[in-house]
């Protein structure tokens, strides 16, 4: 009798850092083979109609996408032109002639440089427009470990209609809210807005200043955070008493 090899349906995943329109957009493979296959092969479709294919462990080539796509088919890195969402998609093909894909909702932010001078300052008052702003949701804050449950985002951007929230923060209309729930946030909700980049090393004291109007039950909150890893990691601006309320 002749055995018959039956590969593993890889199970496809990656990583993405670097989310300014200004960057290259660092794309890693976290995929998962299986315990007798090797991925030889993938395919990103980075979602703004630029795609590579090619052999694990090679280089994609010099120039691919006007010089907008570099580095290896295991961790390419794409700029794109514009910010916004796109829908960027890694497809791994194994040894034994399996293949899977996954598709990642992957955001990318407006760059701007603010220097110490009035007409180079960041305002927005998102009268006009959501500014650019993208709303991202994590693991729910009831997830537990093997029982992870996703949650939903209800941040939108319009004219909040909540029960004790209908109108922006000193005196505007429209704003960022909470309010995608039936003019409130889900139960167990763990998400974000996301705002710009910005680069702020002409400026020696970096400040912020922002209107609010807050109301959430006394376990709830917001936190402002930054990140200067291109959205790895994030920190609390206030440190643990701001993130822990005190």
């Amino acid at each position: 009798d002749n055995p018959i090899r039956v590969g593993d349906v890889p199970a496809p995943d990656f990583i993405w850092s670097s989310i300014c329109n200004n960057d290259s957009t660092k794309f890693r493979d976290n995929s998962d083979p299986g315990q007798i296959s090797t991925i030889t092969e993938y395919t990103w479709d980075f979602g703004d109609g630029d795609i590579v294919t090619g052999p694990a462990g090679t280089s994609v080539p010099f120039g691919e996408h006007d010089g907008r796509t570099t580095g290896s088919y295991n961790a390419p890195n794409h700029k794109y032109e514009e910010f916004g969402t796109y829908n960027s998609r890694i497809t791994v093909r194994t040894n034994d002639g399996c293949e899977n894909s996954i598709v990642k909702r992957v955001f990318i932010l407006p760059y701007s440089t603010v220097k110490p001078v009035a007409e180079d300052a960041y305002a927005e008052s998102f009268e006009d427009s959501d500014g650019g702003w993208i709303a991202e949701a994590f693991d729910a804050r009831n997830s537990l470990p093997g029982d992870i449950q996703l949650s939903d985002t209800s941040w939108i951007w319009g004219i909040p209609n909540g029960t004790l929230i209908n109108s922006g923060a000193n005196g505007s209309s429209r704003a960022w809210w909470t309010g995608k729930n039936n003019g409130s946030y889900y139960p167990h909700e763990n998400s974000v807005v996301n705002g710009p980049c910005f680069d702020l090393s002409e400026l020696k004291r970096p400040m912020i200043s922002l209107d609010y109007i807050s109301d959430t039950e006394t376990v709830d909150g917001t936190v402002l955070q930054y990140s200067v890893d291109g959205g790895l990691n994030w920190h609390v601006i206030g440190g643990e008493a701001a993130a822990s309320g005190d």
